[in-house]
């Protein structure tokens, strides 16, 4: 859940899915890293939505 907050505050700390667009994002949480969150970011609204949560631990 703190991840989620940090990513509502600043969004860019994130990697793009793929080169050369920025919308679809992924972020890793947990010990180790061992969760990864992707979720789509909106400008133009300043809004993210998850669409997926995997948890390797």
């Amino acid at each position: 859940m703190g991840r989620l907050i940090e990513l509502l505050r600043d969004p860019w700390d994130a990697v793009a899915e793929r080169p050369g667009q920025s919308a679809v994002r992924h972020a890793f949480f947990g010990d180790d890293s061992q969760g990864m969150l992707t979720f789509i970011l909106d400008e133009e609204t300043q809004s993210l939505r998850v669409i997926d949560i995997i948890w390797a631990g």
